[in-house]
């Protein structure tokens, strides 16, 4: 008789065991990526089942509160998500400097016994986001010692404008250096060059290298030239030219 008696309590207790809530069992949205598109913080997350998004914390510092959050004094963005999302980019631009994000998930099955609150919640794990300093923009002097980005035109001659380049397609241009290929445009100089005659080429390469600060100008100036002519003219050979404050 005693032994019917425990087997009923053990049938009883395993159906209790399966009516516990569902927040019991739910588990952390997974913070999977973050980062940053022109310092607009941004990050990436999956769901566990039964659990959907609710807010995403950014912060200066890790330190955080009993219930998960990170303290609000050091809180610098707190964007409500919708459910499904697993996914996100902020409107807010943050300054450079290392940052803190995680997630918050909500069981979505019902409302339960979590001591957390009337609903169980689970903050993500936390991830640094690392803003760097955006590179200063460096340019090119033109002859007037105007400085130029990315300009389509350059005048190699500014003495007599005998040489140039135009239409300039570049492939890159950063902090320190510059790519580019376009049109030769050059004065044969036959018999002399004020009476000569002008031929272009597609095909030439321009080269933009080393920075310097222009103090009586007050910008950063690439400040050396590499022009590298068309193939199809063998007889023009590469060359270099200094790009002063004052090019001209």
């Amino acid at each position: 008789m005693a032994r019917g008696r425990w087997v009923a309590a053990a049938a009883l207790a395993g159906v209790v065991l399966l009516a516990l809530p569902a927040s019991s069992l739910a588990a952390a949205p997974v913070l999977t990526r973050v980062g940053n598109v022109q310092r607009h913080p941004s990050a990436a997350w999956t769901l566990p089942t039964g659990v959907t998004s609710d807010v995403i914390e950014i912060a200066t510092k890790p330190d955080g509160g009993s219930d998960g959050s990170f303290f609000t004094e050091n809180v610098v963005v707190f964007d409500p998500l919708q459910p499904t999302q697993t996914s996100w980019l902020s409107s807010k631009q943050l300054r450079p400097r290392t940052y803190y994000v995680h997630v918050k998930g909500e069981d979505s099955s019902g409302c339960g016994s979590e001591p957390q609150g009337p609903c169980g919640f689970f903050w993500s794990n936390a991830l640094t986001l690392t803003i760097a300093p955006t590179p200063p923009k460096v340019y090119a002097p033109d002859c007037g010692g105007r400085p130029r980005y990315k300009p389509r035109t350059i005048i190699v001659a500014c003495g007599d404008g005998n040489l140039w380049l135009q239409a300039i397609t570049w492939s890159s241009w950063t902090s320190s250096s510059a790519k580019g290929v376009g049109v030769y445009h050059w004065n044969d100089c036959i018999p002399q060059c004020y009476r000569g005659h002008f031929h272009s080429r597609v095909g030439a390469r321009v080269t933009l290298y080393r920075v310097t600060r222009c103090v009586s100008k007050g910008f950063m100036q690439l400040t050396r030239m590499r022009v590298t002519p068309p193939a199809s003219l063998p007889r023009f050979k590469p060359f270099t030219q200094r790009l002063s404050c004052t090019f001209r």
